[in-house]
């Protein structure tokens, strides 16, 4: 297979190193202090003396990183315990794109409801199944009629679109399922659109188009696509909301290298935006990893974090 294992959560010493389910460890109800605000990941973020000096920290912190930034218009990724102070998101992120997960921050039980507030503030009121999965035919189609596809890309095509084609408008509706045909349609768009720079800057080279093309975005894009449809076909997890916004989170940063690549030749902060979506993007498709490989945590019965199996392979997802 192009992907190989990578569970979500693991410790230390063999993060992303190592598919064996023993070596991994589930978050405990304290986790590991390596944040700005660390002492308040431990607890919810409420009044008490705790929460609020550690509030105080992340304001500080990030009238750090407000001053030290390169440019006005590119935010710098803020750490992931932000999202325990909503007053403090809204300007120094926002909602549009998703911070990825990272152990140690918080609590995975504040990330999952992060996840699902991401997902109701960016679904459209167009946002369903038919209309998904018919825009990912299309995407698929273009990408397919272009020169120099290997076997295995386009069999994954073929493999889409059959799946896409197959959707009706009496299918019932699927959160996880219309987010991933508009995640892989995304991802088919950025393809075609590199192949297409590929081409122009033979002719007229463009530095930061050369970065683009020699960070092999196209690849990385392929095997987002793989993963998502791997999950699109087989998710059937209590959490499809969460999973969901997984996928947004990557479809929104694809959308975003799309878009620097339209840009001029005058916009100095087109590379600075590019490493900003480079360094999401990674960890957003390994939590994807996990995902798919039946990592996902949930709460046992003693409301600890334990790793459960949530993807079923060989059963599609119902109304398919």
């Amino acid at each position: 297979r192009l992907l190989t294992s990578e569970p979500v959560m693991q410790s230390e010493n063999n993060y992303g190193n190592s598919s064996n389910v023993n070596d991994m460890v589930a978050i405990s109800s304290t986790p590991q202090i390596t944040s700005v605000t660390a002492p308040a990941t431990a607890i919810s973020c409420d009044d008490t003396l705790l929460a609020k000096v550690s509030r105080k920290h992340m304001v500080k912190f990030l009238e750090i990183m407000e001053t030290t930034k390169e440019f006005e218009t590119v935010n710098d990724v803020p750490p992931l315990d932000i999202i325990l102070y909503r007053e403090l998101m809204e300007p120094a992120w926002g909602w549009q794109r998703l911070l990825p997960w990272k152990s140690g921050y918080v609590l995975f039980e504040a990330y999952l409801k992060y996840l699902d507030e991401y997902y109701y503030r960016n679904i459209t009121r167009d946002f369903n199944l038919y209309a998904a999965a018919c825009i990912c035919l299309e995407t698929e189609k273009k990408l397919s009629t272009a020169v120099g596809l290997t076997p295995k890309l386009a069999e994954l095509s073929k493999s889409i679109k059959e799946k896409a084609d197959s959707v009706t408008k009496s299918d019932s509706e699927s959160p996880v399922a219309a987010a991933g045909f508009m995640c892989i349609a995304e991802e088919a768009m950025l393809m075609s659109e590199l192949l297409e720079c590929e081409t122009k800057n033979r002719e007229d080279e463009d530095d930061f188009i050369t970065e683009v093309l020699e960070d092999k975005l196209f690849d990385f894009s392929n095997a987002v696509r793989e993963i998502v449809f791997d999950i699109l076909i087989t998710y059937k997890g209590p959490f499809s909301e969460a999973v969901a916004a997984s996928m947004l989170g990557l479809k929104k940063e694809a959308t975003l290298v799309r878009e620097l690549l339209e840009l001029n030749r005058n916009c100095m902060d087109r590379f600075a935006k590019l490493h900003i979506c480079e360094s999401l993007r990674p960890c957003l498709r390994k939590f994807l990893y996990g995902i798919r490989n039946s990592k996902f945590p949930e709460f046992d019965l003693n409301n600890k974090y334990c790793f459960v199996t949530l993807v079923a392979y060989n059963i599609v997802w119902p109304g398919f």
